[in-house]
């Protein structure tokens, strides 16, 4: 990800923020975003798992113990990349990008109610892993109690 100019060291000018034809045949002004998507794609791939195995490490859980994986739905070859790279079984890896798209940093909890309503039991143990937009990731272990979700209410025009 990179916005070569508009900080301190390159301020933002009239001929910066003029749009240029870029060699990938885009155009846009040195002040606009720019990522490399296959750059992000294999740093994505290289750091979820490690994350994942870092954070049931940490807390002291086999993977295998976790009743759901619940990742950023990004697209199906991540997801499913992640599946066979942690050997984690994919019925326990909720899905809903073919409904919804990627909805951004709201795949997640989108996927939870759309995809777990009426599946989480008393004790329910998951890890929830994000990632996006300036290389930024995460993961969570989090345990649902007794929760209740609302069946998901969707929006359809007249």
């Amino acid at each position: 990800m990179k916005i070569p100019a508009g900080g301190c060291r390159i301020p933002a000018t009239a001929e910066n923020l003029q749009p240029v034809e870029r060699a990938d045949g885009s155009r846009r002004s040195d002040n606009q975003v720019y990522m490399d998507g296959m750059d992000v794609f294999n740093f994505t791939i290289r750091v979820v798992p490690r994350t994942i195995r870092e954070l049931t490490e940490r807390i002291g859980r086999p993977l295998g113990e976790i009743d759901y994986l619940l990742f950023h739905q990004a697209n199906r070859f991540m997801t499913d990349f992640f599946v066979r790279k942690l050997k984690y079984p994919a019925e326990r890896v909720p899905y809903s990008l073919d409904r919804f798209g990627n909805t951004s940093s709201a795949s997640i909890p989108l996927t939870i109610v759309s995809e777990l309503c009426g599946r989480l039991g008393q004790r329910t143990e998951t890890i929830l892993c994000g990632f996006g937009v300036g290389l930024s990731w995460g993961a969570v272990y989090n345990v649902f109690r007794n929760c209740r979700i609302s069946p998901l209410a969707e929006y359809r025009p007249l």
